[in-house]
């Protein structure tokens, strides 16, 4: 009888943790936000890979970070649930097959408070196991989304950097050859017909 009431409070107490302590609600609201906008930079970078100047790469990139970070602590949050609901199924499990649960009472008095108490506990256990299925399923779901949209912005991160990378690079790329090194042939205008056109524009003036 002391172990079925031993059980009976520690299901009472998984239960009230199930119902609250794994209450996933405000994450599963904003996720969809943040993989909705995962897609729009994806396609924005698709579509438009030209158009976008260096100051809006780096406003996609910190964008994208930010976003990076969220998902990470999301995935640590759910693995800690996930822990816990392990934690607890296997001290629910180790409760129930404890042999004296199932000892019956000699007495008889004792016997028909056995038989209240055993049938109360059966059905917190299936209570408890319905909440649990339903907690791990949601708790699974919402790994695999985290996942995926981790992956994503951890390979959008990297190829906004790499435009980064290649627009510095195009930036500083010199245009002409030194001075000293110049040759006729990259110009389209001799040195002195360039002379020549500045003199005449300037006495017109």
């Amino acid at each position: 009888v002391v172990k079925l009431e031993e059980l009976t409070a520690a299901l009472n107490k998984v239960n009230s943790t199930l119902r609250r302590g794994f209450d996933t609600s405000a994450l599963a609201d904003e996720l969809p936000y943040y993989e909705k906008i995962i897609s729009l930079v994806d396609d924005n970078l698709d579509n438009d890979y030209n158009q976008y100047n260096l100051r809006n790469l780096y406003v996609t990139k910190t964008l994208l970070v930010q976003i990076e970070k969220k998902m990470k602590g999301w995935q640590t949050d759910l693995i800690q649930y996930s822990k816990k609901m392990s934690q607890i199924n296997a001290d629910i499990l180790a409760l129930a097959n404890d042999s004296s649960v199932r000892k019956m009472p000699e007495d008889t008095t004792l016997l028909f408070l056995y038989f209240q108490q055993y049938l109360e506990v059966s059905k917190k256990w299936n209570l408890t196991d319905s909440l649990h299925r339903v907690t791990l399923k949601k708790v699974g779901i919402l790994q695999n989304r985290i996942a995926k949209a981790y992956i994503n912005v951890s390979d959008l991160t990297d190829d906004v950097s790499y435009r980064i990378s290649n627009y510095k690079k195009i930036i500083w790329e010199k245009e002409e050859s030194p001075l000293w090194q110049a040759n006729s042939s990259e110009y389209r205008v001799s040195f002195f017909e360039s002379i020549s056109t500045s003199l005449v524009r300037s006495f017109r003036v």
